[in-house]
């Protein structure tokens, strides 16, 4: 599976949480109702704590942690941009 195909699905994943309103125990949802498998995808969200189980088969997505962790991807790839700018400006300036 590509990395654009897990980001996807991993974003989806998020996507259908907020829909629902699923944010809190009181709220939380049972992931198979809403299309959700329990893929690695899916325990890889539930191991990093960004959706947890609250209780039995009922999940919620944790917006503090999705949100830090959303910023922790995007400041990779901001540094990621920079490095292969700066090296294509050193290769090309030779």
């Amino acid at each position: 599976m590509s990395a654009a195909v897990i980001v996807a699905v991993r974003n989806r994943y998020i996507r259908t949480f907020r829909k629902v309103g699923a944010v809190d125990e009181v709220t939380a949802i049972v992931p198979s109702e809403h299309g959700i498998r329990e893929s690695l995808i899916f325990k890889g969200l539930v191991r990093r704590g960004i959706i947890m189980n609250a209780g039995g088969d009922r999940y919620f997505l944790n917006e503090v942690v999705e949100a830090a962790d959303r910023k922790r991807r995007q400041t990779i790839v901001l540094v990621l941009f920079i490095l292969i700018f700066l090296l294509l400006i050193f290769f090309f300036r030779r």
